[in-house]
């Protein structure tokens, strides 16, 4: 007998499921689609989002412009793993540094995340230069029916829909304790979800390194 892969949980897929546990379905609901989708989202961020170390994994790339130190960051930018500038490795620093706000003739070797933006110093020299930012951020949030949880294997998934399904309960009045239960089970998912980021092997997850104190060290891709 042939095996298949199981079809990925999409967003639809989740509600649909959330819904039919309180015998309702997307046809005939007390709650709106919406609502519904709100609360896959919120377990969404919950699960990814809650630890900087392991939301999703993503490269920010741009051109640095000539005499230009400031550059905000993109929506959900959460943490810097390893910046280059040209190529080159440039180092966390602190603005709080005198030599961080000289102007500067060289690459710039230093930089720090203040106010909404990646600053860059010294002064980065008058010619443009591609920038590449390896970081963590958060998920973007499900809107379509065929969206699925990225960065979320399909195995943990199901994760999104207890917390839906407890929501659902609280807000029916459940009086047998199953909505604190499904959300039990969430909790149960989320730690599932960080063990499986942290700890799998390369084989399983490639996971974005921070070698901002190794310059040897080498950043593995983003895939899933």
């Amino acid at each position: 007998m042939s095996q298949h892969a199981p079809q990925p949980l999409r967003l639809v897929d989740l509600r649909q499921r959330s819904l039919a546990f309180i015998n309702e379905s997307d046809a005939d609901s007390y709650y709106a689609a919406s609502v519904v989708n709100g609360y896959l989202n919120d377990a969404y961020l919950e699960m990814v989002a809650s630890n900087p170390n392991t939301a999703i994994e993503d490269v920010w790339s741009f051109t640095a412009a000539a005499d230009r130190r400031n550059y905000p960051l993109p929506i959900g930018f959460l943490k810097a793993a390893r910046v280059l500038y040209g190529g080159r490795q440039v180092s966390p620093g602190s603005t709080r540094d005198m030599d961080f706000w000289s102007a500067g003739s060289g690459w710039p070797t230093l930089y720090d995340i203040w106010g909404g933006n990646l600053m860059f110093g010294p002064v980065p020299p008058s010619e443009a230069k591609a920038v590449d930012v390896y970081h963590l951020r958060e998920p973007a949030l499900m809107t379509d029916d065929d969206d699925e949880p990225y960065g979320v294997p399909n195995f943990l998934r199901a994760g999104l829909y207890y917390y839906a399904c407890g929501m659902l309960l609280a807000g029916m009045g459940d009086t047998q304790g199953t909505d604190t239960k499904m959300m039990a089970r969430f909790k149960e998912y989320c730690e599932r979800y960080i063990k499986w980021k942290l700890y799998s092997g390369r084989d399983e997850y490639q996971v974005v390194r921070d070698a901002s104190n190794s310059p040897s060290a080498t950043i593995y891709g983003t895939g899933y």
